[in-house]
């Protein structure tokens, strides 16, 4: 057997396998060293941004939700901010997964040669694969799949990919303390690599993130996903420091989520009267 090579913690100088960027024994990850520009200055930095230089993905019809950027024209830009982490609610059934593997869809087509990363804890490669082709997606083969044991650091800077996905967070990270660390730390990764992630989450039986306060503050945005009728589902986001707060409704179809057209409301209220 090879014998691994092996690199001590900057934190805790425990030694593990030198391709891996998690101490097994402190938990805290070792890429800062990795991460110095050539200045000599962190690129992990703490300074706030002012927000002016937002660069927004547009994502499809439920831009609304993600984000909103107000022109001096007084036109809008919707869209998904480079760099934000979004938390993203929603039943069981509700369709959250319907909805991620669209968005990845959308966003692989606007980024050409460019993948994006699902984490999938909750479901097996294959299963998500299948989901992808029941949905027609064109983009397929530059989704790149891995389960939660992987090393979430390392993967991110070795693809650099244009999208991640954690599907799920409380599978992943089933104390919250842990799933606040981690979201603190990915949102940083984030940063550096000024890429977008969407963090699925559960909701409780009022469909409310109840005593999640902590996860929602490393968070840039808190958007719910529920069965508002039958076969049509509610977007909203409940806190959002990119944009007000919004909802888009759609039709859930066997091809996907198509966005309800106005009309179509117009005729449920005539129906109920």
């Amino acid at each position: 057997m090879a014998k691994l090579d092996m690199r001590p913690c900057m934190h805790c100088d425990h030694k593990f396998p030198k391709e891996k960027s998690l101490c097994l024994s402190c938990k805290q990850w070792n890429i800062e060293k990795e991460l110095i520009g050539g200045d000599g200055t962190s690129l992990l930095s703490d300074d706030d941004d002012d927000g002016d230089d937002l660069d927004f993905i547009e994502t499809g019809p439920w831009d609304p939700c993600f984000g909103r950027l107000l022109h001096d024209d007084g036109s809008f830009e919707f869209g998904i901010p480079k760099s934000a982490a979004i938390l993203l609610g929603g039943k069981n059934g509700a369709g959250k997964s319907t909805l991620v593997m669209q968005i990845c869809d959308r966003i692989c087509g606007l980024n050409p040669g460019k993948e994006v990363l699902m984490v999938s804890v909750e479901e097996p490669k294959r299963q998500v694969r299948r989901l992808g082709k029941r949905l027609k997606m064109k983009h397929l083969n530059r989704m790149r799949i891995s389960k939660g044991d992987v090393d979430i650091d390392h993967i991110l800077h070795l693809r650099k990919p244009s999208l991640v996905v954690i599907d799920s967070l409380p599978k992943l990270c089933p104390n919250m303390d842990d799933a606040v660390i981690f979201a603190k730390r990915l949102k940083e990764h984030l940063e550096v690599l000024n890429i977008p992630a969407i963090l699925i989450n559960h909701i409780n039986k009022e469909e409310e993130f109840a005593g999640l306060e902590a996860l929602q503050h490393e968070v840039d945005a808190t958007l719910i996903f529920t069965i508002f009728d039958d076969d049509v589902r509610e977007l909203r986001s409940l806190k959002n420091r990119n944009g007000p707060p919004a909802k888009v409704l759609f039709n859930m179809t066997d091809q996907g989520l198509v966005k309800r057209l106005p009309e179509e409301d117009e005729d449920d209220e005539e129906e109920d009267e």
